[in-house]
Parts: C-alpha cells; structure tokens; sequence
C-alpha cells in the first residue's frame, strides 16, 4: 500500500513521504518485539534492510521532514516524536536539532524585506510620543512587550493541530491558499515545498509487464 500511495503518477507528494517512512519503521519494530519467533526473524532482516536506508540519520532528506512540518496536522511535534522513536538517543538529538535550524534557516530566507520593514514601521511608531495619547507606547516600553516580536513559524507552531480523520484527507495545499493571509511567509514557502514530487517513476509504469508482452511479440514474429 505504501508503494501505491507515494509511487503513482497522480498521488500524494513531498509531505507524505516521511510520513509513510516512519509507518514502514513502526510497523517493523512492532514485528521485531513479537513473541513469534518466525516474525521476529522476519522482522530482524526487514530492519537491516530499512536501516540500509533510513538507520543513518546524516542520511535524511531534511527538506522531508520540513514538508512533514508543513503539515498542520502534524507539525513539528509529531516529527519530533518518530525521530525519537525511530533513532537511539544521540543521533535523534542531532537530528531534531538539525531539522529545527534548517527550518528557521529557511524561513529567514523566504522572510524578505516586507516583514523586517514593517516590524520597523512598528518601532518608529511607538517612538512617537506625540501619537501616543492613550500610553500604549509607554506601556509597552515599561513591560518590554515591543520587543516581544513573533515570527509566523512560531505562531503555526503554537497553534493546534489540524484535526485528524482517517476517512477524510486533509487537502494541505488548500489549507496553505486558506490561511495565506496569515502566513504569508510560510504559505510561499508551503506553495513551492509541498508540490516537489517524490518520485520521478510511476509504480504501476515500473512495475509493468507491457515492455516484456512486446519483446515476446517481437521474438515471435522473428522465429516465424
């Protein structure tokens, strides 16, 4: 089921890769703690096999697990927690740590000009004590609150989680258009993260018998 859902020619994208990457270890470690001696075994070479790939968290695709926080759903949080699940203690720090800068660092870079000129424009405005008649500005300065800026990363990350249902799947890309006016940054960074596709081989075209029908075709006209 995983190949079908992350492999097709029109299914999901970069949000739902890890995603399905974490599932395949959960289910793996549940087999490898079974009592059944025959599903451990199994279990034990499935585990060699997926951590030939995903045991090394150096490994990781960052931007993976920023599509996985790209998520309302999700977020950071649940990323967190199958980092730590999947990975013993010392490689899971880092990585967490790693994916926490990576995701700042790319928000800084989307920031732009508009929100560090309009945080500017703030500044100046409670400068002016003549525009003030009410003290705001002096309320502000006596309780520090005017440096108590708050970037769009860390009002999504504050914020709850999505509601969660099996039997209807969340349109992301949809969710980001919705709520652009809220994150403007976010939503651009959203916009060109969400759509990159993980796959450049379609499943069903991989795995098609069609090539070989025509070369048995083409072999039997030849012995005619």
């Amino acid at each position: 089921m995983t190949t079908i859902r992350i492999s097709g020619s029109s299914y999901v994208t970069s949000h739902m890769y890890m995603k399905e990457v974490f599932g395949i270890g959960k289910k793996i470690r549940q087999y490898y703690e079974s009592s059944d001696v025959s599903i451990r075994s199994m279990a034990m070479r499935m585990k060699g096999k997926y951590d030939k790939y995903w045991g090394n968290s150096n490994g990781i695709n960052i931007l993976l697990l920023i599509a996985i926080v790209l998520d309302p759903r999700c977020k950071l949080d649940f990323v967190n927690y199958f980092i730590d699940y999947i990975f013993e203690s010392s490689m899971a720090s880092g990585l967490k740590s790693k994916l926490l800068s990576s995701l700042k660092i790319l928000y800084d870079q989307y920031q732009g000009v508009e929100e560090g000129s309009q945080s500017r424009q703030q500044e100046s405005q409670l400068d002016d004590e003549d525009d003030d008649p009410h003290g705001m500005s002096f309320y502000l300065r006596a309780t520090g609150r005017r440096f108590d800026y708050i970037s769009e990363l860390d009002k999504y990350l504050r914020e709850d989680l999505e509601p969660y249902t099996k039997s209807v799947e969340l349109d992301v890309l949809h969710w980001w258009k919705v709520n652009s006016t809220r994150f403007l940054i976010l939503a651009n960074i959203a916009q060109e993260v969400l759509v990159i596709p993980i796959s450049t081989v379609a499943s069903e075209c991989a795995f098609s018998t069609r090539g070989r029908v025509v070369n048995l075709i083409v072999v039997a006209l030849r012995l005619k």
